[in-house]
């Protein structure tokens, strides 16, 4: 019974990290698109994408559906039940990460005016690759059991939410009347990024809280990292 229960745990396990590192590809992948944008090239990314999510969606299942069996069949002790509700957190989040690149490409995809989107693409860049390296961490946090990872992506959070409110100060311009003019279609679809990056950063955020309450049993989405014994 203990040897099946120990089997039953590590697929739990295996299947995680086959799909943490999906969403890693994920995200690596829209960092390429966003370094080398193009009107030309852009659609030849929209079927590995969408491939990959609909890989991600049935991971998200499985793993669900692992879990679920393992608590009826096998009765974990309250160590492993920790882990693999941290598990299942985590999963929730990776599979809401995965929906944010989709919409992040839908995004690029119909932005009308490249030069518009080129003039706020090294903010954006910037501001993906930290939420990309913030999931990075959350996710080494729980598989190397060490918090520090997991402070370190809670703690850039704040840094995301200043980088978003940086470019909406930028991109409200003043005309020479002094009215306030809005970018338009295209406005609508950078700020459609910029605010799916900032929510990647929300959900590493989750993962890393996740992983402390796996290593530690402590839940601080309350209370927040400050009350975290050294």
């Amino acid at each position: 019974m203990k040897s099946k229960k120990n089997n039953a745990l590590k697929k739990i396990r295996v299947e995680f990290e086959n799909f943490s590192n999906l969403v890693l590809q994920q995200l690596n992948l829209l960092e390429n698109i966003m370094g080398d944008f193009s009107v030309e090239t852009i659609g030849g990314y929209r079927k590995k994408l969408e491939e990959t999510e609909n890989k991600l969606d049935q991971y998200e299942v499985r793993i669900s559906e692992r879990i679920i069996n393992t608590i009826v069949l096998y009765q974990p002790m309250a160590s492993d039940l920790r882990q693999i509700f941290a598990i299942y957190r985590m999963s929730l989040n990776l599979e809401r990460i995965g929906d944010m690149v989709i919409s992040i490409y839908n995004n690029i995809s119909q932005i009308k005016d490249p030069k518009i989107f080129s003039k706020n693409s090294k903010l954006i860049e910037n501001m993906l690759i930290l939420s990309s390296n913030m999931v990075t961490k959350a996710l080494l946090s729980f598989t190397n059991n060490d918090k520090e990872y997991a402070i370190w992506a809670i703690k850039n959070d704040s840094i995301i939410d200043e980088l978003n409110y940086s470019f909406i100060k930028k991109s409200i311009l003043k005309d020479q009347d002094g009215k306030i003019k809005i970018l338009m279609q295209s406005y609508i679809n950078i700020k459609g990024i910029v605010t799916d990056i900032e929510r990647i950063s929300d959900h590493a955020t989750n993962i890393a809280e996740a992983s402390i309450y796996a290593s530690e049993g402590t839940d601080i989405r309350h209370t927040g990292i400050e009350h975290l014994k050294d």
